[in-house]
């Protein structure tokens, strides 16, 4: 025999209404849920909006590499060392002695200065006139080259702006390191 605190005896007693043998239908959405759709839906849109009007550029937008004036100075060096002549390479250390030449374009077309700072100051290397295209820099006599004589680090520098200064949206410049010579 089950016991007044037993759970079953406890639920088959229970008293009170009968629980109705359906939900009760709504007459309307309820309250939260009606504002949803619609404040969804206009946030997509404001969104789509704000990403269109920034994606969009303006008819008078002008896009120049360094802003108005700049030239895209492309500056390539070769070392003409014993074995052939070899592209400069970053971090390599060269043989006093060994020559380099250039190649040099300019965007748009420039008139562009060179020189080079080296351990025993500055050399000029004239004044060009360059093309987009990289093209050989030539001097009177063929090649325009500079020779390494002396240890250090020498700086070979090409500006649109002059042989005095070297502004970063019209300049392009390398280091070459010459190591000192065997002993």
């Amino acid at each position: 025999m089950s016991e007044p605190n037993d759970p079953i005896h406890l639920i088959k007693h229970l008293e009170g209404p009968e629980p109705p043998a359906t939900a009760p239908e709504w007459d309307v959405a309820p309250q939260g849920l009606r504002w949803r759709g619609p404040a969804v839906g206009v946030a997509l849109a404001m969104a789509a909006g704000l990403l269109l009007w920034v994606a969009m550029p303006t008819q008078d937008t002008t896009r120049l590499r360094g802003g108005e004036g700049a030239v895209d100075i492309d500056l390539r060096i070769v070392v003409l060392t014993d074995a052939g002549p070899v592209r400069l390479s970053a971090g390599q250390t060269y043989e006093p002695g060994q020559s380099v030449v250039f190649r040099v374009g300019a965007t748009p077309a420039s008139t562009v200065s060179m020189w080079a700072d080296g351990p025993g100051g500055r050399v000029e290397l004239g004044t060009h006139n360059r093309e987009p295209s990289a093209e050989d820099v030539t001097s009177g006599a063929g090649l325009l080259s500079l020779d390494l004589d002396r240890p250090g680090t020498w700086t070979v520098f090409a500006s649109a702006s002059g042989s005095t200064s070297c502004p970063p949206d019209s300049c392009a410049f390398r280091a070459i390191d010459v190591a000192e010579s065997p002993e």
